[in-house]
């Protein structure tokens, strides 16, 4: 007669050998399960990475020849076209570039300009200018305000501030306002 060997023997759960037995068994399959299971897991995660791979080389591929293909149009591309498209773009060019250049001549050699500030008040047909920058002397300043407002489009021409620097050269720093008598197309 076999005699079973209780470990535990309170109420409905006895422990034998048999019920450990079992329940380390379905541990291990639980396990063995689980496993399984990650494994074919980091499986499935290597294939999609590997497909993934071989399409980005496809898609790199493809553009690169799309890069090729605009850097080719771009160099075909006709002048005319640039030229057309650059004059299209600064229309109001030639009305500005006449302000500078009338700026320009009047400014004597020894003014530095450093800032050129343009605006327009709501309401208002003239456009007001602000010039900032740095004579050597103050009749460099002086001439430069009696040339500005001697151009025909400069009117108002004002002195509003101006002072010497107490680091460097010891140059003038001005501030002048002034009124333009045209408005940009815009």
């Amino acid at each position: 007669m076999t005699q079973r060997v209780n470990f535990l023997d309170k109420g409905p759960y006895a422990l034998t050998y048999r019920n450990i037995m079992i329940v380390f068994g379905v541990w291990v399959g639980l396990c063995v399960v689980v496993e399984a299971g990650l494994i074919g897991y980091a499986w499935l995660v290597e294939k999609r990475l590997e497909t993934m791979q071989e399409r980005i080389k496809i898609l790199q591929k493809q553009q690169e020849q799309q890069l090729q293909l605009l850097a080719l149009s771009k160099t075909q591309e006709q002048t005319g076209t640039a030229i057309q498209s650059l004059t299209a773009r600064f229309q109001n060019l030639p009305r500005w570039s006449g302000v500078l250049q009338a700026l320009l001549k009047a400014r004597p050699a020894q003014v530095d300009l450093v800032r050129f500030a343009s605006a327009q008040a709501e309401g208002a047909a003239a456009r007001t200018v602000q010039l900032e920058g740095y004579s050597s002397n103050a009749e460099a300043m002086a001439e430069f305000v009696d040339h500005l407002s001697h151009v025909p489009m400069y009117k108002h021409v004002v002195l509003v501030e101006s002072s010497r620097e107490e680091k460097g050269e010891g140059r003038l720093k001005f501030l002048i306002n002034a009124t333009l008598d045209f408005t940009p197309e815009g």
